[in-house]
Formats: C-alpha cells, structure tokens, sequence
C-alpha cells in the first residue's frame, strides 16, 4: 500500500500546502477581477475620451487573453524540469509584472512619447501577467493531484474553486474601496499579495522526486501532444459550458433590463445571487462525490445551468429571476472541479501539468469568445433568443455527456474504490 505524499508533513505544512493550492485558482481570478471596477477611472485617466475605454478594456483583456497560451505551455516545461521550479519563477514575475502599473504615471497622454513608452511598458506587464497566471493555475492542479488522492483530492478541488469565488468577490469589494482611495492605479496593488504565496511555497513546496516507475520517464513534447489529444472530447465540453458560463455576466444585464428591471442596483443584485450558490457547491463538491460519480456532477451541473437561463426568459418579476439564476448557480460551481477530476484520473502522472493546463485554456477560451458568440446572437434571434440557444447547449451538453462521451470509466470505478 502507498503512502500519502501528505503523510510525512506537518500540521503547518499541510496548511502552507492547501494555502499554496487553494490560492492557484485566486490569483488566476484576480488578473481580471482585482482592476475591473477601476476601468471608468483608468479610461478617464489615459489618452482622451474617445480611447481611454478601449485602453482600459485592452489591459483588461490581454492579461485574460494570455492565460490560453500560458496553462498549457507551463504544463509543458513544468513536466520536464519540475513544478517547484515553474510554480515559484511563474508567482515571483506574476507578483513583479501585476505590479507594474502601480509606477505608471497618474495621467497618461498619448501625444507625449515618455506616456505612450509608459503605456507600452504597462500593457507589457499585462501580457506577462496572463502568462504566469495561467501557469500558476496549470501547476495548482498537478500539485492537488500529486499530494491528494480519491475523495481528498475531490474536497481539495471543490475547496479550491470555492475559494477562488471568494477571493474575487473580496477583490471587487476592495479594489472598489481603493480606487476612491488612490485612483485607477491603486487595485493594481492587490497583485502583490503573489509575494504571500510565493514565499509559504518557497518554504512548502519541495523538489519532486520522479518514481519513473510510477510516473513514467519525462514525455517528450509530441508523446504528450499525443496523450492529450486522447482527451479532447473533456476539453470540447468545458469549451462549451465556459462560453456558456459567461453568458450570465456578459448578457445577464441585457436580459434583465428587456424583461423590465429597470435599476442597475437591481440588475446587479439579481447576478450578485447567482454566484452565491456556485461558492458552495464547489465546496461541497468533494462531499457530493462520496455519493456519485464525477460524471453524474457533470450531468446535474449541465441540468441545472441549462434550466436556469432557460426558465429566465419569460420571467420579468425580480424574485423569481433571481429564483432562475440561483439554479445556475448551483450548477456552476461544481463544473471546473468535476472536469478537473475526470482529467486527473484519466491523464498518466507525467503528462498531469500539461492535461490540465489546457483546461484554463477552455476556460478563458470560453470567456473570449462568449461576447463574440453573444453579439453574434444577439442581432440574429435577440438577447431572449440567444439565453434560448446558451441554455439548449447546456441541456444538449449535459446529455452528452449523460451517455458517456467523455469515457470516464476509470474515473466512476475510482470514485466507487475510493
């Protein structure tokens, strides 16, 4: 019988491990999260007023855009030279680089060189910053599957997306409260909490020793390339549910003003509720598998996101959408943890970090292209009609996967062993 990897740690270092582990996901939350209430005072502060939304929205989305490229290619090296490694260089730059526009002058006028050289160097830093979150979060969840086994790992999980969701509710709150404070470039400070976990990991997280007869000998790029093509039929769903995850922030508001709530302290109450929900399932996820399969969760999550945004269409009373979005909710919350889970079962050992970098490629794939997809559907069958085509995928997705596309076998046995 082998021993837990957890087995020799202490108490303090168990702690170090799940701060380290749960924070993966938060600090990927934050590259949006902890600047996008201060966009109105940052397009008012560069350039003039007919492009400082476009650059505003610009540092916002590089950052996101980057961590499509970054999980996976993290996963890559982090299998040939280790996690440590990877995981403290990428916290370190990320820390450096979401900082940098904390020196970035107050104004910046885009007919001045020493600005627009400022403004280059801050988008610069942004790119980065999209780099190293996504492979802190690649990393997160081979670190999660190397520690935890069966049913801890699936409480690790939960655990982690809960906590994910708080950390990013905690930013808005406190980026809002600093932007009154400093302006535009104060919330860029709430990256600097990188060096927080950055220094519990240094101390935590050890240098892997490669069992090559359990993990295998280091893949090369084209034996993983190979591996992880196996497993497209995961990746192709979580595209799917992400883009239609989005949906609710991106055209939630459209929806509710057509359906007659009138004040934006309405509009945002109503989505305030709907991620309420998704914290706790997450954190129960690990409960719930105890009980059924990581594709029944799957399926149920599907069934109720897919009923939430369809049973919003017709409603135009504020409680009863609100009713509508909290069932979204509940099946939110515990989608990234049951991926997570049916990957880390089926992807051998030495191939993990590079399996599940691509899935925050789907994730913020799926958050690129819902505004496109939205508009797209928008103009064609308008805001009722494109909430009709986002919940059908959600049901279709959930049947889907209902009748075994992902082939999880090994993962429902697992489940049963643990």
């Amino acid at each position: 019988m082998n021993t837990s990897p957890t087995a020799h740690l202490s108490l303090a270092a168990k702690v170090g491990l799940l701060f380290v582990i749960f924070m993966g996901p938060g600090l990927g939350g934050l590259v949006p999260q902890a600047i996008a209430i201060g966009q109105p005072a940052m397009a008012a502060h560069i350039g003039d007023a007919s492009n400082g939304t476009f650059w505003a929205r610009l540092t916002l989305a590089l950052a996101s855009l980057m961590i499509i490229p970054g999980a996976p290619l993290a996963g890559l090296l982090s299998e040939r030279i280790g996690y440590r490694k990877v995981l403290l260089t990428s916290i370190f730059i990320y820390s450096i680089a979401g900082a940098v526009p904390l020196l970035m002058p107050e104004r910046i006028a885009l007919d001045n060189t020493g600005d627009v050289i400022a403004l280059s160097v801050m988008m610069f830093s942004r790119l980065v910053l999209g780099l190293m979150a996504g492979s802190i979060m690649a990393i997160y969840l081979a670190l999660a599957a190397h520690y935890f086994e069966g049913e801890a790992r699936a409480r690790v999980l939960g655990f982690a997306v809960a906590s994910s969701s708080v950390i990013g509710v905690s930013a808005l709150w406190v980026s809002g409260h600093l932007v009154d404070w400093q302006g535009w470039r104060a919330p860029f400070a709430i990256y600097l909490i990188g060096f927080v976990v950055f220094a519990v990991a240094w101390v935590i997280i050890r240098p892997e020793k490669r069992d090559a007869a359990v993990a295998g000998p280091a893949p090369t790029a084209m034996s993983m390339v190979h591996a992880i093509v196996a497993f497209w039929p995961i990746y192709a769903v979580l595209l799917v549910m992400s883009i239609g995850t989005f949906v609710l922030s991106e055209g939630g508001p459209f929806l509710l003003k057509a359906n007659g709530i009138a004040t934006n302290a309405e509009v945002g109450s109503i989505l305030a509720f709907s991620y309420i929900p998704a914290i706790f399932t997450a954190a129960s996820y690990g409960f719930v598998r105890h009980y059924v399969s990581d594709r029944t969760v799957l399926v149920a999550s599907g069934l109720f996101m897919g009923s939430g945004l369809l049973a919003a269409v017709p409603l135009s009373d504020a409680t009863a959408l609100t009713l509508a979005f909290i069932l979204f909710g509940f099946g939110s919350g515990m989608k990234a943890p049951a991926i997570s889970s049916i990957l880390l079962a089926r992807a051998p050992a030495n191939i993990r970090a590079a399996a599940t970098g691509l899935t925050f490629s789907a994730i913020f794939g799926g958050q690129f292209l819902t505004p496109l997809i939205l508009e797209a559907l928008d103009r064609a069958l308008h805001i009722h009609g494109a909430f009709v085509v986002f919940g059908g995928s959600f049901l279709v997705v959930a049947a889907v996967v209902f009748l075994g596309v992902l082939g999880d076998k090994a993962n429902v046995a697992a489940a049963r062993n643990s």
